[in-house]
């Protein structure tokens, strides 16, 4: 707003911009509610409040989507496994801390467990690419 007026938006563009994190969030519980196959990026696009162009604006396909939704799921896995480090404890303790330490956090996260599992079970593009064993992205 610049000395009373507004300034008109740019066409195409959202009258409330969706944050790059909560398009994350919204993907991941579309794809743990409907899997990948079943989740489609007008239908993404429609829980965030944007058109589909405007998604595709932020992610060039479903794919690259579902992949970073999972990158993002690993990574904060990822530091529970440090955390579970820090400590002095001897392995078995650690590992402890680590079981404990990923059910509080799938407990937390049910969309996460219900992700993981559905990728896994239909061999998902994350475990069937990157998430394989010696690929990397």
């Amino acid at each position: 707003m610049r000395n009373g007026t507004t300034t008109p938006r740019k066409a195409g563009r959202p009258r409330q911009p969706v944050a790059r994190d909560e398009l994350l969030l919204v993907a991941r519980k579309a794809f743990s509610e409907v899997g990948y196959a079943g989740a489609s990026m007008a239908d993404i696009a429609r829980r965030a409040g944007l058109r589909k162009a405007s998604l595709f604006h932020h992610f060039p396909s479903k794919e690259a989507l579902y992949l970073e939704v999972m990158a993002a799921l690993i990574t904060d896995m990822g530091k529970l496994v440090f955390d579970a480090d820090l400590s002095d404890a001897d392995f078995l303790e650690r590992l402890d801390r680590l079981s404990e330490l990923l059910v509080r956090y799938l407990g937390e996260h049910p969309e996460a467990a219900r992700l993981l599992l559905r990728d896994a079970l239909d061999r998902g593009p994350f475990i069937a690419g990157p998430g394989q064993p010696g690929v990397v992205a």
